[in-house]
């Protein structure tokens, strides 16, 4: 649609809009640098510059036409001029129906087959329902575990790397609270965790994953533990892999289960 159209469409406003209000918005038009809405009766929105690159893997996978939830950022842009609102995307329909869809994976354990589209030494990426997704290499299977005798993390990391393009047998272990997205290679137990412990028990086990999300603590055979970084102690405020080590000993107490999760605090 020609910028006319835009500006035509905008005159047309028989509500005014206002900061932070929540709406409904239809994509009407996308170029390599920004985005327009129809806002309706607010008029025409706009996404560009730094909100657009933060954006840009979410808008790539809308469609003109599909319906999204904006929130009204600016009454005016600063680039444009024409009025146009400034916008941002709350959720779009996608999203929704994917987040729904995780949350069934999750409750169902069902297994499913995903990409993997990178690696670290902490573990494998792959990409769930456009979102990034985690699998701690202690939650890789028995078969794919990288078996470095000296435990050397570049080593390993070369190891998972060979993974990268290929599919693997999931199952959506975890979402946690900021939305990050755990994976497990590992067969379900029929018998959980929570069967065998309870919250309040003090456990002693061994680190078997860190990320910059927390640690794994292997608690009992196929059962692990997950804590937060603010249940470890760390007043120095030092990265996780300076403060613990891969294979060390630790006694932690049981402060969550959650299906076959269990959390834990190292603050005893």
């Amino acid at each position: 649609m020609e910028e006319k159209n835009f500006k035509k469409m905008n005159n047309k406003i028989i509500s005014p809009p206002k900061k932070e209000q929540i709406i409904e918005a239809t994509l009407i038009s996308k170029d390599n640098n920004a985005v327009f809405f129809d806002l309706g009766p607010k008029g025409i929105g706009i996404i560009y510059g730094r909100e657009y690159l933060q954006l840009k893997d979410i808008i790539k996978n809308i469609e003109i036409g599909e319906k999204v939830t904006v929130k009204i950022n600016n009454l005016e842009d600063d680039v444009f001029e024409h009025g146009y609102r400034e916008v941002s995307i709350v959720k779009t329909e996608k999203e929704i129906l994917g987040q729904g869809m995780l949350q069934e994976l999750k409750e169902n354990q069902k297994e499913f087959e995903a990409q993997v589209i990178g690696a670290n030494r902490g573990g494998l990426l792959f990409n769930i329902q456009n979102q990034q997704a985690f699998l701690p290499a202690s939650q890789l299977s028995e078969e794919h575990y990288p078996k470095v005798k000296d435990g050397d993390p570049q080593k390993i990391l070369e190891e998972l790397q060979k993974f990268i393009g290929k599919k693997m047998k999931v199952r959506l272990l975890n979402i946690l609270p900021d939305g990050k997205i755990i994976l497990t290679e590992k067969p379900l137990i029929k018998e959980t965790p929570a069967k065998k412990f309870e919250v309040g028990d003090k456990v002693t086990g061994e680190i078997s994953g860190i990320t910059n999300f927390g640690i794994f603590v292997k608690i009992g055979k196929d059962i692990e533990g997950l804590v937060y970084p603010s249940e470890i102690p760390n007043s120095d405020q030092k990265p996780i892999s300076q403060i613990l080590k891969l294979g060390q000993k630790v006694t932690a107490k049981i402060i969550k289960i959650e299906g076959e999760r269990i959390y834990l605090t190292l603050k005893i």
